[in-house]
């Protein structure tokens, strides 16, 4: 059999199911081949399919509105999806990228074409893939993964060390609801182009271990959420990590409730505008090293540290809190604070304080009333959950008139 391929041509002749677009593709995307007019069969079958992933589907576990669940997709608005299924049982090719209950298949193989353009969600919603395993990826030139194995609830384990994503820009949400994945290796992850790195990691409940050691985050804008619901990290060590043009920190850490220590001391917050629930509910935080923080352009501090119940000590003498507009329970459920400096703290009569020290010592809340006269009881209530009564004109009334007092209490602080 021929080993080099003579002409364009001779191509299109011998193998009558090569289009002579999918040929000049390969001439126009790929430098190497550009400068050749005679190719290989194997050149040909390597950029033919780039990327080949193994799928190993979870069948068992399926509810009925999972039944016909697909388990590849690929977000191409231009094109055509150009990917080919094969059924390891079948022995032959498949149009459909979904699975039945009944069926009996152990493994299935992927082969994308190289006209496909981006693999953002390419498994979202996969909840009926098991494991996946990137055995061939000759890709430089996708930028956006995001959404990539979003919400893949039975997804156990996960190969993605070919990925290539030295020219990503968008990893937004990319692992987000992966909550069985018990581990996740990232080590060979090139991210000095990555902007958005929002809820990367959201709710992956069952990791206990997390290297990111190699991360760069210069370019990196939006963080919020991005460790939220990580329940079962009992360490996070993110030193490396470069702040200085981030804007979001929404919910960064929240609900990383077997955390025990967690040392900020290089982030750089200058252009932050948003640090709501950035600690919520990290109950097991005995320490936090914030003390390089910068405030100056946070306008929400909301449940900042909500239920942060073993930290006993909190400085935050250098926070800022000039523009913020909201401190609802920003301390509310610290049970065990005992030393917090916020010497530096302006309140103002525009800044909502509500439940700003509920359910927090008597010995604190008593301390902070001596040291700022002038903060209404509203600070210091302790939140109860509402309660949902039977509709009553009579007490719509009296809601609206607690809700005229504490406006009136908020215009006073």
């Amino acid at each position: 059999m021929l080993n080099k391929i003579p002409s364009i041509y001779f191509l299109e002749k011998l193998f009558s199911y090569v289009e002579t677009k999918t040929f000049l593709n390969i001439i126009i995307d790929n430098k190497n081949l550009q400068k050749k007019l005679n190719i290989s069969i194997e050149s040909y079958k390597k950029y033919s399919y780039q990327i080949e992933i193994e799928i190993i589907p979870e069948l068992k576990s399926l509810k009925k509105d999972e039944l016909a669940n697909e388990f590849i997709y690929i977000n191409n608005k231009d094109k055509k999806q150009f990917y080919h299924i094969f059924f390891d049982e079948r022995k032959k090719e498949s149009k459909r990228n979904y699975l039945k209950r009944k069926e009996k298949i152990s493994k299935i193989k992927v082969l994308i074409d190289m006209e496909v353009n981006t693999i953002a969600e390419l498994f979202c919603e996969s909840h009926c893939v098991k494991e996946i395993k990137f055995i061939k990826f000759n890709r430089k030139d996708l930028t956006d993964y995001s959404n990539m194995f979003f919400n893949c609830s039975n997804l156990i384990s996960l190969d993605i060390s070919k990925l290539k994503t030295e020219n990503v820009t968008n990893m937004a949400g990319m692992f987000q609801g992966c909550s069985k994945l018990l581990k996740l290796n990232v080590s060979n992850f090139k991210t000095e182009n990555v902007i958005k790195k929002e809820c990367m990691f959201q709710d992956c409940s069952s990791l206990e271990e997390l290297d990111l050691s190699n991360f760069k985050t210069d370019k990196v804008e939006v963080m919020n959420t991005i460790f939220e619901g990580c329940s079962s990290l009992k360490k996070l060590d993110i030193s490396n990590f470069n702040t200085e043009k981030v804007e979001d920190m929404t919910a960064m850490f929240s609900n990383c409730s077997k955390i025990e220590n967690l040392n900020l001391s290089n982030f750089k917050t200058d252009k932050v505008t948003h640090m709501c629930y950035m600690f919520d509910s990290c109950s097991s935080l005995k320490e936090l090293n914030i003390s390089n923080f910068r405030t100056n352009k946070v306008i929400d501090m909301d449940s900042m540290f909500n239920d942060c119940a073993k930290i006993k000590k909190l400085d935050l003498s250098n926070f800022n809190i000039g523009k913020v507009k909201t401190m609802e329970s920003m301390f509310n459920g610290c049970t065990s604070l005992k030393e917090l400096n916020i010497s530096n703290f302006k309140f103002n009569k525009f800044i909502n304080v509500k439940n700003m020290f509920s359910n927090c010592s008597e010995e604190l809340k008593n301390e902070i009333r001596k040291k700022f006269a002038s903060l209404k009881e509203i600070a210091f209530n302790d939140a109860k959950e509402e309660e949902s009564p039977e509709y009553d004109d009579s007490e719509d009334d009296e809601d609206d008139e607690d809700n005229e007092e504490s406006d009136i209490n908020n215009d006073e602080d």
